[in-house]
């Protein structure tokens, strides 16, 4: 596992009190075992990126190429679209 995109992985599992290691991230789809609501996803979306910002090979990792919020954010958000839980459905 790549050491900027090992802390994001945790974080998620974090959030949503999953084992971290009991996942399987080389599996297709492993973003649907699990849920969170629109806030935990919000809250995630804004500590990405802010960790993006924070850390320069995390930047590197998402081809982000400058130390831009604007962006940090926007990377965070594609991450969440793409890899981010099923958001709960009320």
């Amino acid at each position: 596992m790549d050491k900027t995109l090992a802390p994001i992985l945790k974080e998620m599992c974090r959030v949503v009190g999953a084992d971290y290691k009991a996942i399987d991230f080389k599996a297709d789809e492993w973003y649907y075992e699990h849920e969170w609501t629109e806030e935990q996803q919000d809250a995630f979306t804004d500590w990405l990126a802010d960790y993006l910002c924070k850390n320069k090979d995390a930047r590197n990792t998402f081809y982000i190429l400058r130390k831009d919020k604007k962006a940090c954010k926007h990377s965070a958000e594609m991450f969440v679209w793409n890899h981010g839980w099923r958001v709960k459905q009320v």
